[in-house]
């Protein structure tokens, strides 16, 4: 991971965070580490945040890798505003994609929130 990024929480076997607050932008880098090799199947990846502990409410990204580099990756901003699928966030895009790195079991994006 970046040792730039100043505090790390290895959440499981599986997920790390690692992320840096200024006064505009919180940095992140959220890397999974998966005991399968991954495929071309599609799938995503979201990670959330909420000052109640909860999907309502909450600010979320969607992080939605290229497949088989037929699309570009994607990051797309939304909001949870009840225990479901959550709603594209029309407010402006708060979250923004600025890298990706994938290898046979590990997947990591980062982005930042501002």
């Amino acid at each position: 991971m970046d040792s730039s990024l100043l505090t790390e929480a290895r959440l499981d076997d599986v997920v790390t965070l690692q992320w840096t607050l200024d006064e505009d932008e919180i940095r992140l880098r959220i890397a999974f580490s998966l005991p399968e090799p991954l495929d071309d199947e599609e799938y995503w990846l979201g990670f959330g945040i909420s000052d109640q502990g909860g999907m309502v409410g909450s600010d979320l990204a969607i992080f939605v890798p290229s497949y088989s580099n037929a699309t570009e990756d994607r990051l797309i901003d939304v909001h949870g505003t009840l225990y479901g699928y959550p709603t594209i966030d029309k407010c402006g895009q708060d979250w923004r994609l600025i890298g990706h790195s994938r290898t046979e079991n590990d997947e990591t994006f980062a982005s930042t929130l501002h």
